[in-house]
């Protein structure tokens, strides 16, 4: 583990859990602000960032 990579995770581990599930229904209403959405990426993976964006998009119109 790089050291950079030790101060995110601690970062992580610090930062009370967010609470959304991998599978979010495509209704539900998630409001996350951008530094939730990048700490979620790296517990969740790419494909998972873009649906909440989606889902954050079809929110705000």
């Amino acid at each position: 583990m790089t050291r950079a990579n030790a101060g995110r995770r601690r970062a992580i581990k610090d930062r009370p859990p967010l609470k959304v599930q991998d599978n979010v229904p495509p209704g539900a209403r998630v409001v996350l602000p951008q530094r939730a959405l990048k700490a979620f990426g790296i517990l969740m993976g790419p494909d998972a960032i873009e649906r909440l964006k989606k889902i954050k998009k079809e929110q705000s119109r």
